[in-house]
């Protein structure tokens, strides 16, 4: 405590604040630019999922995946409604790390909360560490899964399929970080 009277008279008061005041800027500065996790990138898309925006999905994709894959703002909002998004997750939700093939593949499984450990999966969300610019969702395996699983009643490879045509997708991100390219793009 004398320490810390003995500073204070020598930087003033004035000086003192302004310290610390430059300290908290520069811990918030730091807190709104880290590094995302794979577990705070699964609640963030979790939470854009129930709200429908798109724009922090396509902030948590890799832009690399976005441009390989062909894959836009539009296009995600436009293959979100034709699924019916909006229905799926309408309660709270509750999710675990299902698995990660490798040390830089997450895997989340997400259902609805207080349903039972056998039920469905409502979606698995996917996140690929890049090494140069961290983490990211993997949004184009995660739009395969939700269709996949909103249709598992119906034809889930015919709708994606039919969905990945119709917005000319070129390719889809796998679980391990693998590419599956479609068309003209899985022959060069």
């Amino acid at each position: 405590m004398q320490n810390l009277k003995m500073l204070v008279s020598k930087i003033g008061k004035k000086g003192f604040l302004i310290m610390g005041t430059g300290l908290v800027l520069v811990f918030a500065l730091w807190y709104l630019n880290r590094p995302l996790s794979p577990d705070m990138i699964c609640r963030q898309t979790i939470e854009a999922l129930k709200k429908s925006d798109v724009d922090t999905l396509i902030r948590l994709t890799n832009p690399i995946e976005l441009e390989k894959m062909g894959l836009t703002r539009e296009k995600t909002r436009s293959i979100l409604q034709d699924i019916k998004w909006s229905n799926v997750f309408v309660g709270k939700t509750a999710y675990k790390l299902y698995r990660s093939k490798t040390p830089d593949t997450a895997i989340f499984e997400v259902k609805e909360a207080g349903t039972p450990e056998d039920s469905l999966v409502a979606v698995y969300i996917s996140t690929v560490e890049d090494q140069k610019t961290g983490w990211h969702l993997s949004l184009t395996n995660l739009l395969f899964y939700t269709v996949y699983y909103t249709k598992m009643k119906q034809q889930p490879v015919a709708e994606w399929k039919e969905i990945r045509t119709k917005y000319e997708l070129l390719g889809v991100r796998q679980w391990d970080g693998s590419d599956i390219m479609y068309g003209e793009q899985a022959r060069q």
